[in-house]
Formats: C-alpha cells, structure tokens, sequence
C-alpha cells in the first residue's frame, strides 16, 4: 500500500502553523492559506470535520493514503496530516494561482497555447494516477490548481479509489455516485456499478469544454443531463463557437473520444495523451 502513514496529534499545532486566511469552502472540507512558522512558508490546509474514529471514514482515509502515495510533478504534495478530537487537518503545499476556475473567470478566455499547456499537464497528472491504480472521480475546474508560474496541482482527493486490484490485474467497480452532476459520467448518473478510470474520461472531455468555453455543454438535475447526455447535447454546445474553428476543432476531436455513452469504448487517458501530442 505504499509508505507508512503518520497522522500527528494536533496539541502543538497551534504553534506550528497560522491560519491567514480562507481560500475556498466545501461539502468535504474548508481550505485555508496557512504559514508555517518554523519553515516561514506558506502552505494550504484542508479542514475535514468527521464523526466516530476518522479510520472508519473511507473518504477521508481514500484522500489521506492517495496523498501520502501518489507522487507526481501535477499531483498537490502531502505535508503534513495532523489530527484533533473531531478533525483532520490536512497540509499541502500551496498553489498561489489557487484553482483552475478561478483563473478563468479572472483572465478567460485563455489563448489556445495556454489551454493546451494546462490540459496537457492535467492529463499528464490523470494518467500517472490511473497508472498507480487510481481514479480521481472528481476532475472539476475548482480541484486543479496553478501555481504562480502555471504548474498544474490536481487536488481534492476526497472521492479518489483505488480502482484495481493490488496486482493490477482486476477493475473495481465503485458502488457510490457522488460528484459535480454536469461532471459525471452517464453510468455514474444512472447509479450502475461503474469503472472509476472511464469516468474520470468523461469529466475531462468537460473539463477541456469549461477551459475552452467558460461554460459546460450539461447541466441542471441528474434526469436532465442524463437525458441530454443521451441525445449528444455537446455537439449543440460546440456549435454555438463556430466562430473560432481552432478551439471548436480541438474540443471536438477530444469530446469525440471523451463523450462516448458507453465507457469500455471510451479513449484510455494513455492514448487521450498520444492524440493530443500528435495534433499540436
């Protein structure tokens, strides 16, 4: 499983590290910007507040154990995990562009060398944790960060798996559907046991539709995009850009592997990767 996991008592964490301020807020956790006073750095912290023994929550022992494991030039690194009675604090190194939606909103639309350095490096990052045995299943512009000279840090691990056997040679279907519902797969929305990898391909075809087009092609309640997911909604989407054959030509290339209904047809992110390479 990877190396030991050291999760710390929190009694002296007070003096270790000084909250400066909230970076982001959500249903798994509260992200704050924090500074180390020893090192006298700056690092991010996730706040995860928890019910019980923290070990019997899968959730939150998947984001510890993938944190501690998974090491990648685009994974977020893992600094310290420190624990109090009802919490876990989580500290991770800091990406001072903070995330993905957030650079968009502010400087979208992105030229198209800029959209392709940061969804190459996504997938860069996506397929050596596919590679490692896991899924993230929660590929949302708000989990990739950037930091100051644009290095992608996929981050939120919260609903990550692993997604095959210790061996490799058996897939795991994941039995839980949660996510961002214009994200999700059409298998995870019909809430069949599903393969974690193929559905992670999916919420990166939206992925590459939210950083092209400030915008994704589903959304609303499950019926609605699943029904619209059906009926190939995205090309629709797309045309509404036909402006601007460059972005309309390369998201359509990458939906066309991507958004494909049924996942064992879906492109591998190994060969999402090899296409992407050749075409640019």
């Amino acid at each position: 499983m990877g190396d030991a996991l050291e999760i710390k008592d929190s009694s002296l964490q007070d003096e270790q590290y000084k909250i400066m301020t909230m970076i982001d807020y959500g249903s798994f956790g509260d992200i704050y910007k924090i500074f180390s006073l020893s090192e006298k750095k700056i690092y991010a912290m996730k706040q995860i507040v928890f019910r019980g023994i923290v070990t019997d929550d899968p959730y939150i022992m998947s984001e510890i154990w993938c944190l501690n494991n998974v090491r990648h030039k685009n994974i977020i690194q893992l600094r310290d995990i420190m624990l109090r009675d009802n919490r876990v604090d989580i500290i991770m190194e800091y990406a001072e562009k903070e995330n993905l939606e957030k650079v968009c909103l502010d400087e979208g639309p992105l030229s198209m060398t800029f959209i392709l350095d940061i969804y190459s490096q996504i997938l860069e990052g996506v397929n050596y944790i596919h590679s490692y045995g896991v899924a993230h299943r929660d590929l949302t512009p708000g989990n990739i960060l950037l930091t100051r000279n644009n290095v992608v840090k996929i981050a939120d691990f919260g609903l990550a798996v692993r997604c095959c056997s210790e061996d490799g040679c058996v897939d795991i279907l994941c039995t839980d559907f949660l996510g961002n519902t214009s994200y999700l797969a059409p298998e995870v929305l019909t809430r069949t046991h599903f393969l974690a990898r193929p559905a992670d391909i999916w919420s990166l075809g939206i992925l590459l539709c939210y950083i092209v087009y400030l915008d994704v092609p589903y959304k609303g309640l499950e019926p609605k995009v699943l029904q619209d997911q059906m009926e190939q909604t995205w090309r629709e989407f797309v045309k509404r850009f036909t402006d601007n054959v460059e972005k309309s030509n390369l998201v359509g290339q990458v939906l066309e592997k991507c958004l494909v209904i049924n996942p064992i047809l879906r492109v591998t992110i190994g060969e999402l990767l090899k296409h992407l390479t050749m075409n640019t």
